[in-house]
């Protein structure tokens, strides 16, 4: 009797919290998502701890299950404040998108750096929802919809594959392609153009600052995906209509022979699955640049926790 009178004390003693220096966790003191619930980041992903305030007792959940949560809410601002810039994020991307889109039209496709605003816009607009949806859920203290639930789901893919294709288009032109400046028509294009390729870079990564969006290796797929359907559009177009070039002219470099003579048969299938496995790579090895940013962005969050 006595054993079992122990055994059943136990079985309802609050567990021991989780030790802010555990060699595992390191947990945040702010918390901005809900008085109970503290963000806890461990080595190699973020988790939430639900924390009990009267037992203190910790339960931890992995945000990769609740996306939506991680995006609308931010480890440096308030939810509210987060909603507003990604307002000023999504005018300002839009504008530019549509301004463009008039100039071009459908000529306006034929570039990776115009898919990259177009992903970022798409991504904005969903991201903004996600902050506006957690503003009206916590006002009416509601659970989240199942048209939320798909939203988080799709988030972190978009967050992928536009973070990763705003760093690609930015480092190789600015490594690759400068000389497009220097032969602008007018001083609004050159501007344009910088902007084109800094800009979308400056929106993309306010917004990985400020989010707690978290990436896996799974999501690498996301930009893999786009750069093989940009490269098959492109393939597409010059199939059928042999007098448009390339895009970039390194691509029309490798496609193409030595006079200009396009390659066809086997000789251009092989050409053109070595050019998209190349794309693929490169897709692959800059997703790696906003999922370091992201391991950065904790570091930072943490240290300055810690010296609260």
């Amino acid at each position: 009797m006595r054993t079992s009178s122990h055994q059943s004390a136990a079985s309802v003693a609050p567990a021991s919290p989780v030790s802010p220096t555990s060699p595992t966790v390191i947990a945040i003191s702010k918390n901005l998502l809900n008085p109970h619930l503290e963000p806890v980041i461990p080595m190699n992903r973020i988790v939430y701890s639900t924390a009990d305030p009267e037992t203190g007792s910790h339960a931890n959940v992995q945000t990769d299950n609740d996306p939506l949560a991680c995006n609308s809410h931010s480890l440096f601002v308030s939810p509210q404040t987060l909603l507003r810039v990604r307002l000023c994020l999504l005018v300002y991307t839009a504008a530019f998108v549509l301004w463009r889109f008039g100039q071009n039209k459908l000529a306006y496709l034929h570039f990776l750096t115009n898919w990259s605003w177009i992903l970022l816009l798409a991504y904005l607009l969903a991201a903004t929802l996600a902050s506006h949806h957690a503003m009206q859920s916590k006002a009416a203290q509601q659970t989240d919809s199942q048209r939320a639930s798909r939203l988080g789901r799709l988030l972190p893919w978009l967050f992928a594959a536009s973070q990763t294709l705003v760093w690609l288009v930015a480092v190789v032109f600015w490594l690759l392609l400068t000389a497009t400046l220097r032969s602008a028509p007018s001083a609004i294009e050159r501007l344009s153009l910088i902007n084109g390729h800094a800009g979308n870079l400056v929106v993309a990564t306010v917004d990985l600052v400020l989010c707690k969006t978290a990436l896996l290796p799974r999501h690498s797929l996301a930009p893999a995906t786009v750069v093989a359907a940009f490269l098959c559009m492109v393939w597409t177009v010059r199939a059928l209509f042999p007098d448009v070039a390339y895009p970039y002219a390194f691509i029309g470099k490798w496609m193409d022979p030595v006079g200009g003579i396009q390659r066809d048969g086997v000789t251009g299938f092989l050409t053109g699955v070595g050019v998209g496995s190349i794309g693929l790579l490169i897709a692959w090895l800059f997703f790696w640049v906003p999922l370091g940013l992201i391991r950065l962005r904790v570091y930072i969050a943490t240290r300055a926790a810690r010296k609260q």
